[in-house]
Formats: structure tokens, C-alpha cells, sequence
């Protein structure tokens, strides 16, 4: 008997492997590193403009459904809803040109979308 568990549960690994592996919704959340927007030198905007054109370019593939910001001027925050797996979500938000700058911070989170 415990011969044919020990089967089963090995038979069900590739499963458990697929389905940790698979593509699913994630919030990437960006925030500022240092000081509030009006503080960012014209590097530092540059380099924001490079962000853009990386979330555009993102969504342009399908890894990204929708980003956008808050307006809160002293506390701005970025949300990106990113497809992939979890590894994938993370490394888009590694290589983000404001993350690899160390303008901002990304934090990525599984989601759920309630309504749409």
C-alpha cells in the first residue's frame, strides 16, 4: 500500500511542477527609493522615460494588461498587472530600467481580480 502511494505521489509531481510554473496575474507595486517625485534629477527622469517605454513595450507582448499610478504627490505609487509565471513577473520587474537604476523599489504579488 504504501509502495502505491509513493507512486502516485511521484506520478503527480510533473503536475504539481506545471502547475506552480503556471501563468497567472501578478501586481507589480513600484515606489520610490529616495525622496518625493519634484526631488528627481533630469538623469533620474530620463530614466523614468526609459521606464515607460518598458512597461509600453511589455504590454505591447501581452505581459502586461494595464499599469498606471496614483496621484498622490508625495507618496506616488506605480501598479502593473503582469501575466507569466511568478519567476517571469519577478525578473520583468528586476529588469525594469527604474528598478536597475535604484529609483524605484518593486514589490510583485500573486492576484486576484474580484471584478473587471
Amino acid at each position: 500500500m504504501k509502495k502505491a502511494i509513493l507512486v502516485l505521489l511521484l506520478a503527480a509531481l510533473p503536475f504539481v511542477a506545471a502547475a506552480a510554473d503556471a501563468k497567472t496575474k501578478f501586481l507589480a507595486v513600484y515606489s520610490l527609493v529616495h525622496g518625493t517625485p519634484d526631488q528627481l534629477t533630469p538623469e533620474q527622469i530620463a530614466v523614468l522615460q526609459q521606464h515607460a517605454a518598458y512597461l509600453r513595450l511589455l504590454a505591447e507582448k501581452g505581459v502586461i494588461v494595464w499599469a498606471g499610478r496614483t496621484n498622490n504627490p508625495s507618496q506616488p505609487r506605480g501598479y502593473a498587472e503582469i501575466v507569466g509565471t511568478e519567476s517571469e513577473a519577478k525578473e520583468y520587474a528586476a529588469n525594469d530600467p527604474a528598478v536597475k537604476a535604484g529609483i524605484f523599489q518593486c514589490i510583485v504579488e500573486s492576484f486576484t481580480e474580484v471584478v473587471h
